[in-house]
């Protein structure tokens, strides 16, 4: 059975995160993040580290409760 870890990455600033979560972040085999529109994405990017965002979900589903349930779909089935 695979191994999920979730990590928030805050209200915004990178300092907001716990140097846990950055660790978990920066050594991720497969990062998800639920939009690449938050300020903490430079910092993953500028790492080099790769990632898949969810944006295509929000802007496709109409509301919160689908665009969730959508994501949590995905995350699963990758797990």
């Amino acid at each position: 059975m695979g191994k999920l870890t979730i990590v928030g990455l805050g209200p915004g600033s990178l300092d907001d995160l716990t140097l846990g979560a950055v660790r978990e972040i920066e050594n991720a085999k497969h990062l998800y993040l639920r939009t690449k529109h938050h300020p903490t994405v430079k910092y993953i990017e500028d790492k080099g580290i790769s990632y898949t965002s969810f944006d295509d979900i929000y802007e496709s589903l109409p509301t919160f409760e689908e665009v969730y349930q959508e994501i949590a779909n995905r995350i699963i089935g990758s797990a």
